[in-house]
């Protein structure tokens, strides 16, 4: 066999195992990564390109800024706290790099009886702030995470809570599947007892999706498309969270993930967010 046909059998050999790994030959895809919170650190890619060939392995190395600890890593297909780690790419992805604050913040003491609480989740009910800001949002698929109902519009007339701004998790009809986060730090002052109060909706459930709430990684609370029908309308959730109450900062995230058919879609909506 002469080179030239040699390595015309390569190229074919080439382009056969990446249709079988259900990438098109000559694809290239968009790593994106983002830090959380994104004041705690940096993410640097190597190679860093624009986009990558199907296939191409990424080295993510997270850098933390002053005062602050790498935690680990979220995001489509990803859930380790090793660093650097490597990630080979076969589709547009989403990936951030959490950190937590080095700082200890002293305790504050128990509410005295009748003086109500303070919430320590900032713009929990998503009136003045964007993605990017005061929340950190992820989207596999690029959709709009925090929404206000004249950028998003309502889905079957509903919308937030209360207010005007609210978080909407799904997927479009666009894509048959979804991974999003929505990710704040807090820090509870060291007390006896701690509450995470928010409200909760599926006004839509086509596709089959989990719904998880979590604090540091540990997963409180979970919805999926069998509990659906009780939260047509928002409901209030209450959830112990005595545990981070401790006087250290935390990382309060939301995520959705959806994986089923194009053309289908599922929605869930939360506002009115307090920590407490």
């Amino acid at each position: 066999m002469s080179f030239k046909s040699f390595l015309f059998s390569a190229v074919i050999a080439s382009a056969a195992l990446l249709t079988l790994a259900g990438c098109p030959p000559n694809a290239f895809y968009v790593l994106t990564v983002t830090a959380v919170p994104i004041e705690g650190g940096v993410v640097k890619l190597d190679p860093e390109r624009p986009s990558y060939f199907a296939g191409t392995t990424v080295t993510l190395t997270a850098v933390p800024a002053e005062g602050f600890t790498f935690r680990r890593w979220l995001g489509s297909g990803i859930n380790t706290t090793i660093n650097p780690t490597n990630k080979k790419i076969y589709a547009d992805e989403a990936v951030a790099a959490e950190f937590q604050s080095d700082v200890l913040i002293p305790g504050e003491g128990e509410p005295e009886e009748g003086e109500g609480h303070e919430n320590f989740v900032k713009d929990g009910n998503f009136e003045y702030t964007t993605a990017g800001s005061t929340w950190q949002a992820l989207s596999l698929t690029g959709m709009p995470i925090i929404c206000e109902t004249s950028t998003c519009g309502l889905l079957g007339g509903k919308g937030p809570a209360h207010g005007l701004g609210w978080a909407w998790f799904g997927n479009s009809a666009q894509y048959g599947f979804e991974q999003a986060t929505l990710a704040q730090q807090i820090t509870l002052p060291v007390k006896r007892e701690a509450t995470l109060r928010f409200n909760v909706s599926v006004p839509l459930v086509t596709n089959p999706f989990t719904f998880s709430v979590s604090m540091n990684n540990v997963v409180l609370w979970q919805l999926t498309e069998a509990e659906a029908m009780d939260f047509n309308a928002y409901q209030q959730v209450d959830l112990n969270i005595d545990d981070f109450a401790t006087g250290r900062p935390a990382i309060l995230s939301f995520s959705f993930s959806c994986t089923g058919e194009i053309g289908q879609e599922s929605a869930v909506f939360i506002d009115d967010i307090q920590a407490y």
